[in-house]
């Protein structure tokens, strides 16, 4: 199933980019290794530039699934994912807000590097 709706995903989440200023990794470092961001606009041209989730290996499907979740599917929430950066928290809660609001969007959790 993750492979039928990849590419529709990646595309939503380049669109919120656009629209709310989000940022993608760069694959490439900047000046002495330093993380660098940029938007994308998408397209499979300038896809390459980018450090992109993409689809969760089967390998580690089944390792989440043996050692964390006791071999239960339906708390593997996670096969198709991507990541956006914000430089300010009004365009990270513009962002939430619009996925919040979309009828085609089901938000089942909530993760935060940023919580203890």
């Amino acid at each position: 199933q993750a492979f039928l709706i990849s590419e529709f995903f990646v595309e939503f989440v380049v669109n919120l980019g656009r629209l709310h200023r989000g940022k993608f990794r760069l694959k490439n470092f900047g000046v002495g290794g330093e993380v660098s961001y940029a938007q994308w606009q998408g397209g499979p041209v300038s896809k390459g530039r980018f450090e992109l989730g993409g689809i969760k290996s089967i390998s580690s499907a089944v390792t989440k699934l043996d050692f964390a979740y006791n071999r239960d599917v339906s708390l593997l929430l996670d096969m198709c994912r991507e990541t956006l950066y914000f430089e300010s928290v009004s365009d990270l809660t513009s962002a939430l807000n619009a996925i919040a609001t979309n009828p085609t969007v089901e938000v089942v959790r909530v993760k935060s590097t940023m919580d203890p």
